[in-house]
């Protein structure tokens, strides 16, 4: 599979058989596969594959408005000015998922304007396999970077250990743009964390990799086929303990003030 740990699903042979599909509807199309099918395997309850297949829709949206939003501050940067091809391409390659952690890392250094950009996704709800290969593939690409850079003197990067306050893990609120009060009870299953991981600079720029994950809540009673139950003492919605289960990890690099750097 290409770019397994991209921020898409899509695969060459998939664009193929989706034909004039629009591009983020495809998108989103074969992530709800993936999940139909990882709830038939598993006998996961509707109500949580809804509100799994919910919270990843809307991830999709953010997604994409924030590469128009990061597109678009960069245009207006630019004021017209011509880019060259290499870097068009890396633009393009970098909204459908296609570039490296590597290659958005420069490519933010170069046009820190654009505010952020995603460096890498995996949607595998209920797999914490697919948890910690991302992990092993955040690292690498960090690595990666490091590995491209021709002049380490005009480099800066550090690696944030477990337990540097710079890490500043906390928690996030997945409904915080849901104002329906259904859906909004419904998805309060599916919760989400932050942390940061590593800072590069060039003496000019700042970017930090952050890491995000989203997890759902299933009440403890739940068995799920073939899925390893990891439970925590911690008060569900109807007051059972919870099995916390993954859904998605994702990372992106931001530009922040220097004076945090």
């Amino acid at each position: 599979m290409s770019r397994q740990f991209s921020q898409t699903p899509l695969v060459p042979s998939k664009l193929y058989e989706l034909g004039k599909v629009a591009y983020p509807k495809a998108v989103e199309m074969l992530l709800v596969e993936r999940i139909g099918h990882v709830s038939n395997e598993t006998n996961l309850p509707s109500m949580y594959r809804d509100a799994i297949e919910f919270e990843i829709a809307l991830e999709s949206e953010r997604r994409r408005e924030g590469n128009d939003a990061a597109g678009e501050r960069l245009k207006y940067h630019l004021q017209g000015q011509t880019i060259n091809d290499n870097d068009a391409e890396l633009i393009w390659r970098a909204r459908t998922g296609d570039a490296t952690m590597a290659e958005t890392a420069e490519l933010l250094l170069r046009y820190p304007v654009m505010g952020a950009i995603e460096a890498a996704k995996h949607t595998e709800p209920l797999k914490w396999n697919g948890v910690s290969n991302t992990d092993i593939h955040i690292w690498s690409g960090y690595d990666e970077f490091m590995n491209r850079v021709s002049d380490t003197s005009k480099i800066h990067a550090e690696w944030f250990a477990s337990g540097d306050v710079r890490r500043e893990g906390r928690s996030i609120d997945p409904c915080k743009s849901i104002f329906n009060p259904d859906i909004r009870q419904r998805q309060q299953v599916i919760v989400g964390m932050k942390d940061n991981l590593a800072q590069i600079t060039n003496g000019n720029t700042t970017i930090e990799l952050v890491r995000k994950r989203t997890l759902v809540m299933l009440p403890d009673s739940v068995e799920l086929k073939g899925i390893k139950k990891v439970s925590k003492k911690v008060k569900s919605l109807n007051g059972e303990v919870i099995n916390l289960q993954p859904i998605a990890t994702s990372c992106y690099w931001r530009v922040i003030d220097t004076d945090r750097a």
